[in-house]
């Protein structure tokens, strides 16, 4: 195990040496590229598995430095599908979305330290929920309304729902700030990196879709809008 510090430190973890990005699936990836979009001094670049129906979104450089915005995402993701579906015979349906990392995309990790901050069902002292597998309670926060309603935003008029997150490879660190009401904040080990699937499901209607409301869904109230406009403001950076 090794200890490791992020660039601004706001998080302090523990992390273990394989962790490292073993994001392909057993038995392959084979992946083709469907866009690349510049992100400020980075690029987003989508990829497809045509076997396994696997969509991919990579940040690169992968050397790290990268923090791509909510609207960033769903302009590239959005721009990808267009392509797909104007060539309908390339390949199967996609059934996921894998975004690699969670730090890359600092609305996101923010948002799940925030909602584990707030969440009298996680303990703060021991970095894990207090009922149940953390990466359960992880996939939970990710499958919320807050998320999936912006995740959807790239599929709008494709015919896929965003359906819900699975993650492996959850790290927790502690936080910077504190955790808690005031005369009662303390610090806490919140849960901010993993590796992350988004599922979809096709065949739904072209348009008004909504996502759905799941039962591991925690609602924090940890200001998702204001987390977006931080994020696209460039003051969240990891």
């Amino acid at each position: 195990m090794t200890n490791v510090e992020s660039p601004k430190g706001r998080f302090v973890l523990t992390a273990a040496l394989g962790f490292l990005l073993a994001a392909a699936p057993a038995g392959g990836y084979r992946q083709r590229v469907i866009l690349g979009m510049p992100a400020g001094d980075c690029t987003l670049q989508v990829e497809m598995d045509d076997d396994s129906g696997c969509l991919g979104l990579r940040v690169l450089p992968q050397s790290g430095g990268c923090r791509v915005a909510a609207h960033q995402m769903v302009s590239a993701l959005k721009a990808a599908m267009g392509r797909i579906a104007a060539s309908p015979s390339s390949g199967q349906a996609c059934t996921s979305l894998f975004i690699g990392r969670l730090v890359d995309y600092p609305w996101l990790s923010e948002y799940l330290a925030e909602t584990a901050c707030q969440d009298p069902d996680w303990n703060r002292a021991r970095g894990r929920p207090k009922n149940g597998d953390i990466h359960r309670y992880v996939a939970g926060v990710l499958s919320g309304t807050e998320v999936l309603a912006t995740m959807q935003a790239a599929f709008d008029g494709s015919g896929y729902r965003v359906a819900g997150a699975s993650v492996e490879k959850v790290l927790v660190g502690e936080r910077a700030g504190r955790c808690g009401s005031a005369g009662r904040a303390r610090p806490a080990r919140v849960p901010f990196d993993a590796m992350v699937w988004f599922r979809l499901d096709k065949d739904y209607p072209a348009a008004g879709i909504r996502p759905p409301t799941h039962g591991a869904v925690r609602r924090s109230g940890a200001g998702w809008d204001r987390i977006l406009d931080k994020t696209a403001a460039g003051e969240l950076r990891q």
